[in-house]
C-alpha cells in the first residue's frame, strides 16, 4: 500500500535532511553551470565552465588545466575510490547520525558502479549530490536528489534505485548518507 503524505510533513522532513551545524552542503550544477552562476554563500561548485566551448584549443597553461580540474570536494566530505569505468572525476561522501562511515563503507562501495553507471557523464566541474537516510534496522528509508524535473531526472532515479537494496548493520538511530559526484 502506497502512503501519501502531506505536503507540509513532506516538507519537514526534508527540511531535516539538510547539512549539520557548521557544514557546507553540495550545490548541484547542471551541464555548462559554473561556479560564477551559484547564489552568494553558496559553496564552490568547481572552476568555471565555457558552456559554448569558445576557449582557446591551443591553451596549455594555468587556465587551461584549470578549466579540466574536477569539481572540489566540500568541506567535511571524505573523498571515495572512483569505480573502475565510471565517468565522474570524484566521489566525495559524509555520514551524519548512528553510524560510523566504516561501518557503512563497504555497502556503499559495493554499490557505488551501479550508481556512477547510472549518472554517466558529466560537464567538466559539474557536481551532483545525492543522500539517503538508513534506518535503525540497516535498511536504507530514503533517498533525495536534484534534478528531478530536468534532463537528469532519468539519471538521478536510475542512481536511486541502484542505493535502495543497500544492507548497513543496525544501529539505535538513523544516519544520514551524503553523497557528492563531481566531474
Amino acid at each position: 500500500m502506497r502512503r501519501v503524505f502531506p505536503a507540509a510533513i513532506v516538507g519537514c522532513v526534508l527540511a531535516a535532511c539538510g547539512p549539520g551545524p557548521g557544514a557546507a552542503e553540495p550545490v548541484p550544477t547542471g551541464a555548462g553551470t559554473t561556479a560564477a552562476d551559484a547564489a552568494p554563500g553558496d559553496p564552490p561548485a568547481g572552476p568555471d565552465v565555457d558552456p559554448a566551448g569558445e576557449g582557446d584549443a591551443g591553451d596549455t597553461g594555468p587556465e587551461a588545466s584549470a578549466a579540466a580540474a574536477p569539481a572540489p570536494i566540500p568541506p567535511g566530505f571524505e573523498e571515495l575510490a572512483v569505480p573502475e569505468g565510471a565517468t565522474c572525476a570524484r566521489i566525495a561522501w559524509r555520514v551524519e547520525g548512528a553510524r560510523t562511515a566504516e561501518a557503512m563503507e563497504e555497502a556503499l562501495t559495493g554499490a557505488l558502479p551501479d550508481v556512477a553507471a547510472c549518472l554517466g557523464a558529466g560537464a567538466p566541474g559539474e557536481i551532483l549530490p545525492l543522500h539517503f537516510i538508513v534506518g535503525p534496522e540497516g535498511r536504507v528509508q530514503e533517498i533525495g536528489g536534484p534534478f528531478a524535473e530536468t534532463a537528469r531526472g532519468a539519471d538521478v532515479t536510475c542512481a536511486q534505485t541502484a542505493l535502495r537494496p543497500m544492507r548497513f548493520p543496525a544501529a539505535d538511530g538513523d544516519a544520514t548518507v551524503r553523497l557528492f559526484f563531481g566531474w
